[in-house]
């Protein structure tokens, strides 16, 4: 899978202690903001491995999470995925159609057929699209 180079901001690595959870949304502290994380694996699971454990965070000893943080549209946010495999700045010439949701087509990068992902598609099923990152400022920390 390949993202358009101009929304890629930074390649980052997250150790999951970092991670918190805010409501059902994957968030971390960034750059004295909050930013939400969209777990490239559900949304774009397949209908035939359905996951479990949606909302629940990633365990401690689940290693550091590979995190593309993006900026679309004026908002920033961050795309959990597998693994980072290379920045590559090629032409991608249109190849054949998508086969399935979040895909924009495929294309040949670097020898291989790779997807392009639709990013305001990924955004509308995440359901961020209406959110920014928040910069944090001095509050009262309450619990319930």
């Amino acid at each position: 899978m390949a993202i358009p180079l101009s929304t890629l901001a930074r390649l980052e690595e997250f150790p999951v202690a970092q991670v918190e959870m805010s409501g059902a949304q994957w968030v971390t502290q960034y750059r004295g903001q909050i930013l939400p994380l969209i777990r490239l694996s559900v949304i774009m699971e397949e209908r035939r491995n359905r996951l479990r454990a949606l909302h629940a965070p990633p365990t401690a000893d689940s290693g550091p999470i590979q995190v593309l943080v993006l900026h679309h549209e004026g908002r920033s946010f961050g795309l959990v995925v597998e693994r980072i495999l290379d920045i590559v700045e090629d032409r991608a010439e249109v190849r054949s159609a998508a086969t399935r949701a979040s895909v924009l087509y495929s294309v040949v990068i670097g020898d291989r057929v790779t997807e392009l992902l639709d990013i305001p598609a990924i955004l509308g099923r995440a359901d961020v699209s209406a959110t920014s990152p928040i910069p944090m400022s001095r509050s009262a920390e309450v619990a319930n």
